[in-house]
């Protein structure tokens, strides 16, 4: 017996799958403003610790991706899509935490790790699930979801700093 797909589900999924991938983009993008004054602020850190920090989770996402991307092709991308998306949400209590340059360290190679799954993961999904004659819409709109997440999160952590400080870009 086989059941017929109700229509427009690979649409509600594509989505899905787009959304996700922006709001894991969004909270990486929302660290990108505030990690300068938090590690000037609350750690006593300069500009060179935080190129350290804000390139930790650089190199952690380009690490992972090579190993992310094997598995993707050998056991599909459900679960590592989940994965990033635990991985980039544990990071935020983690940075609440954070109050030395080695505890700040950990939430961004999470974070690293957790963007480096939802967005291979989440681009192979999208392909596969996607029309043959709109794969590249697809990808076209799924590379736009990173860069509207990377754009939009600096702003919203600077609109939640000023009305909750550190604490609300992190919750």
């Amino acid at each position: 017996m086989t059941l017929a797909r109700r229509p427009g589900s690979s649409e509600l999924r594509l989505a899905g799958i787009i959304l996700t991938a922006a709001l894991a983009f969004l909270g990486e993008g929302a660290t990108y403003s505030v990690l300068g004054p938090y590690v000037r602020d609350r750690i006593g850190g300069g500009d060179e610790i935080t190129g350290l920090v804000l390139g930790v989770g650089t190199a952690a996402a380009l690490a992972a991706r090579v190993v992310v991307a094997a598995r993707v092709d050998a056991g599909g991308p459900r679960r590592l899509m989940a994965l990033g998306v635990v991985l980039t949400s544990a990071a935020g209590p983690l940075y609440l935490a954070a109050s030395s340059v080695p505890l700040l360290l950990v939430p961004r190679v999470l974070a690293g790790f957790g963007v480096a799954c939802a967005f291979s993961a989440g681009l192979a999904w999208a392909v596969a699930i996607a029309p043959a004659d709109r794969r590249g819409q697809v990808i076209g709109l799924y590379g736009l979801c990173v860069w509207a997440g990377l754009s939009l999160g600096p702003v919203l952590a600077a609109a939640l700093r000023s009305v909750g400080g550190f604490d609300a870009v992190w919750a």
